[in-house]
């Protein structure tokens, strides 16, 4: 039997269209749960200038498992202004920062953002970066719990004024590396 292997890489453009409907799978999925991190406010983000913004600046990756792409992750040095306020412990030109990642729903609870989080983590690396900053919507009590176990350090919470009421809250987490 042959062994299913994850893969990680640089997304392609070609790709636009798996990933795009993999964010929407994700937001779908998401609704269900009563998870309003991505609901149908600001855009719709992430939406379709997202992607391709990301896809041509080289700083979209995505995670294939069995050759189908079952996640994507931006990586880069981009802060939201809602952060200004965190007193996080290094500078950002030392930060690499993790936006919007996501596992296909059907593939979750294997491990598979455990892995992501490691690749990221050792993307900084590879650039020399020593911290890894991410931000996390307080209600996804999942992805929480995943940055907690990846030994990742809730330095306070933001407030997102676009998101809908009861909604807003974000915590704000950092890695050492």
């Amino acid at each position: 039997m042959k062994k299913k292997i994850e893969k990680f890489r640089l997304a392609e453009k070609n790709e636009f269209e798996a990933i795009f409907n993999l964010y929407n799978k994700t937001k779908i999925d998401q609704l269900k749960k009563n998870i309003l991190q991505w609901g149908y406010w600001d855009k719709n983000y992430p939406n379709k200038e997202f992607i391709i913004n990301h896809l041509n600046k080289k700083v979209l990756f995505v995670l294939l498992y069995s050759n189908k792409i079952i996640g994507a992750v931006v990586l880069n040095q981009e802060q939201s202004i809602e952060w200004n306020d965190i007193k996080w412990t290094g500078d950002i030109d030392k930060s690499l920062v993790i936006h919007a990642m996501i596992i296909d729903p059907k593939m979750q609870g294997r491990g598979f953002g455990s892995k992501f989080l490691e690749f990221c983590e050792q993307q900084a690396i590879i650039h020399g970066l020593k911290y890894i900053r991410l931000d996390a919507f307080k209600k996804n009590i999942i992805s929480n719990r995943l940055y907690q176990s990846r030994k990742y350090k809730n330095l306070g919470t933001v407030i997102f004024d676009k998101k809908p009421d009861n909604n807003k809250k974000y915590y704000c987490y950092e890695k050492i590396l």
